[in-house]
């Protein structure tokens, strides 16, 4: 997560939290999680780092999925199998690197439907998930894009 932790640092939030970037046209209103994946192995040490690095400590949000919250976009870490588990499909094989990594965002949006309308047009695929839209890595740049209202 070297570029991840490098973007997200809580010193860094501010030029993220600009008011040009809360709305966009096509109804994106923030970011709300960012989801990190890791082996098992790596799930204690990756987990300990980022509580030292945030400066609070996670809670759990299920099977070996945790949930680090400073301000209004928390960050889950989950195992892959566990990441696999919640979203239907595995994070980007591809990018697999035996680390910790940036594997997907979750982005309120003002409306669900347009959305799930404006994918189609552009021939994204996208399935219905525990009330949200998920579009797989394949379709958005090797990470995992939900959408909820």
């Amino acid at each position: 997560l070297p570029y991840f932790i490098n973007a997200y640092l809580p010193d860094s939030l501010a030029q993220y939290t600009q008011v040009r970037y809360q709305r966009h046209d096509n109804g994106a209103r923030h970011i709300r999680r960012v989801h990190a994946t890791c082996p098992d192995s790596m799930l204690a040490p990756a987990l300990a780092a980022l509580e030292e690095l945030y400066g609070c400590r996670a809670t759990t949000s299920g099977n070996d999925i945790f949930v680090i919250q400073r301000g209004e976009v928390a960050l889950d870490l989950a195992t892959e199998g566990s990441f696999a588990a919640r979203f239907g499909a595995a994070a980007d094989a591809g990018a697999t690197t035996g680390q910790p990594r940036l594997a997907g965002l979750t982005i309120e949006v003002a409306d669900l439907p347009h959305i799930k309308a404006l994918l189609a047009k552009n021939g994204v695929p996208a399935t219905q998930r525990r009330g949200a839209l998920v579009v797989g890595p394949e379709h958005a740049a090797g990470m995992m894009l939900e959408f909820t209202a």
